[in-house]
């Protein structure tokens, strides 16, 4: 699950159980945290956030993690990553809270081992107040497009995906909206290779874009 998604134990986990019974064993839910949206959210680091509604959506999530993974703790040094996990814990205290990089590897076998080998503890549902979700889930924009693009000549494939990003992003920066993530993939028409390019974007403030070799 992703995007604004939440009260996955309602949704999935019970669900899941109902319909297979000892067939399968639910793992703890990760969620993952963005280490700089999240400094701000906690109130750690000034910048672009959300509406508080859709901050509802957000702390929710958050709510119902068996894991808390603190993803590209690589951009944070040690300070500032001290200072997020006391946050987190203060707020969601007896979260186990991990923090991982994928450009690195830091503790990505120490989350494997606990979502190959842990399960999910019995839990009740978690109270939502719907009416606030909604309305949340209304604030925030959705757009899935495919678009076709002819060249009369090569051109670089990544640098013309960046430029796009970076376009789309001051526009939405002169506006004063907050992207929570953008994705864009290129791929050749009847390709057999699939993409060969991909930039995402996950803040309006981004001081650079991540192509597919990043995170």
């Amino acid at each position: 699950p992703v995007g604004s998604c939440t009260d996955l134990a309602a949704t999935v986990t019970y669900p899941l159980r109902r319909l297979y019974g000892d067939n399968f064993t639910v793992a703890p839910v990760s969620v993952l945290v963005d280490p700089i949206r999240a400094e701000r959210i906690f109130g750690l680091a000034e910048g672009g956030s959300f509406s508080e509604k859709v901050l509802y959506i957000y702390s929710k999530q958050i709510e119902e993690a068996d894991l808390v993974v603190i993803s590209k703790c690589d951009l944070l040094n040690a300070k500032r990553l001290k200072s997020l996990r006391q946050a987190i814990a203060a707020k969601y205290p007896k979260k186990e809270i991990l923090a991982v990089s994928a450009r690195s590897g830091t503790n990505l076998d120490e989350w494997f081992a606990r979502i190959t080998s842990g399960e999910q503890s019995a839990r009740t549902a978690m109270s939502v107040d719907y009416q606030v979700y909604a309305e949340g889930e209304a604030l925030l924009g959705w757009l899935n497009c495919t678009v076709q693009l002819a060249a009369r000549k090569p051109f670089d494939s990544e640098k013309l995906l960046k430029e796009l990003a970076g376009s789309i992003q001051k526009r939405l920066q002169a506006r004063n909206a907050e992207v929570a993530h953008l994705k864009m993939t290129l791929s050749p028409d009847a390709s057999v290779t699939g993409e060969i390019a991909a930039v995402n974007l996950v803040r309006s403030q981004m001081s650079r874009l991540q192509n597919r070799l990043g995170r």
